[in-house]
C-alpha cells in the first residue's frame, strides 16, 4: 500500500509538472523530495504504473459505453466521457515521455493486457444480466478505479 500511495502522489506531481512546468524545492533537495522521482524522465515503475492506468481507464470507458447501449441511461454516457477524459490525461503523459501507448489502435472491449481482458468480459458478463447487476459493476468500477 506504502509503495501505492508513493506512486500515486509522484503521479499526481507528474501531472502538476507537466500541466504547469518545472518543480523545484527552495534551497535545492527538501525533506519531501526523498518520497517523489523528480528527475526529467520516469522510473520503471512509473513507466508501468501509466501504461496500466491507460489501459484501466479504457476498461471503465469501454465497460460504461457498453452498458449506455445496453440500458440507454445518460449516467453511463456521462460516466464512460469522464473516463475517455481520464484516457486522454495519461495518453498526454505517455506522448510527453516518448511511451508507446498500450491501447494503440484496440476496439471497444480489446485489451492488451490479458488481465484487464479478463476484467472487462468478467464484468460485461455481470452487467450485462440486468440494469441492476449493471449499476452492481458500475459501483464496483468506480470502487476500485
Amino acid at each position: 500500500m506504502k509503495h501505492l500511495c508513493k506512486f500515486c502522489v509522484s503521479i499526481a506531481i507528474t501531472l502538476l509538472i507537466s500541466t504547469f512546468g518545472t518543480l523545484s524545492f527552495a534551497g535545492g533537495a527538501g525533506p519531501l523530495q526523498q518520497y517523489f522521482h523528480l528527475e526529467p524522465g520516469l522510473s520503471d515503475e512509473e513507466i508501468e504504473g501509466l501504461m496500466f492506468m491507460r489501459e484501466e481507464e479504457k476498461v471503465a470507458r469501454d465497460v460504461y459505453t457498453y452498458f449506455y447501449e445496453l440500458y440507454p441511461v445518460p449516467i453511463y454516457d456521462n460516466i464512460s466521457r469522464s473516463e475517455q477524459w481520464h484516457m486522454d490525461q495519461v495518453l498526454l503523459l505517455l506522448n510527453k515521455y516518448g511511451l508507446d501507448d498500450p491501447v494503440g489502435s484496440n476496439g471497444y472491449g480489446e485489451f492488451t493486457d490479458l488481465d484487464l481482458q479478463a476484467l472487462y468480459d468478467y464484468l460485461i458478463d455481470i452487467g450485462s444480466a440486468d440494469f441492476i447487476s449493471a449499476l452492481y459493476v458500475g459501483a464496483l468500477i468506480e470502487e476500485v478505479d
